[in-house]
């Protein structure tokens, strides 16, 4: 996924007619507007979501995409990592690698459930849930700390959304949740 993360101030604004509001414009097939633009190349399933596919959601596999992004000077990602698939091989490359902007993506990313988090669980349960799968990887990022969260299939409830600020997360990366 591509996502906007920022436009900052040097953006272009067209007007359409001498009385509308200037409003911003993106132009992604190279205009002007582009080199204004900040993008957050996000990636996620680090490791994996099905321990059936580990053979090809790996840590080599991702240490050659990553070599990849080097090679296209891609200074910085974003991570989207699996607590629970995540060994301390994964662990120590991550904070090895100043690149890799590492994001909470779901606890277990469990694919029976659209979800993350079920139904009856409260909000103070999922805040306890997110606390303990953030702190293994805090020492991944240079600040310290987890602040990004992805929502596996991209569905996030308001529950969980009060739950992510109450536990420090600043960013939230999601977009349509997908069909189940």
């Amino acid at each position: 996924y591509l996502i906007l993360s920022r436009v900052n101030d040097r953006s272009t604004t067209r007007d359409r007619s001498p009385n509308s509001t200037p409003s911003r414009t993106f132009i992604v097939n190279g205009g002007s507007t582009w080199r204004n633009m900040s993008l957050t190349l996000r990636v996620d399933d680090f490791p994996g979501t099905k321990p059936e596919e580990f053979w090809k959601h790996n840590l080599d596999n991702f240490k050659h995409f990553d070599a990849l992004l080097e090679k296209h000077n891609v200074q910085e990602y974003t991570l989207g990592v699996i607590p629970k698939h995540t060994t301390p091989e994964h662990i120590d490359w991550l904070a090895e690698n100043p690149r890799v902007r590492v994001a909470l993506h779901g606890i277990e990313h469990d694919e029976r459930f659209p979800n993350e988090f079920r139904e009856y669980e409260t909000e103070d349960d999922i805040y306890q849930k997110l606390l303990s799968a953030k702190g293994p990887l805090r020492q991944c990022n240079g600040n310290g700390e987890v602040e990004c969260y992805i929502p596996p299939h991209n569905i996030v409830d308001l529950k969980t959304a009060r739950a992510l600020v109450r536990a420090g997360f600043n960013d939230l990366m999601c977009g349509p949740g997908t069909d189940t």
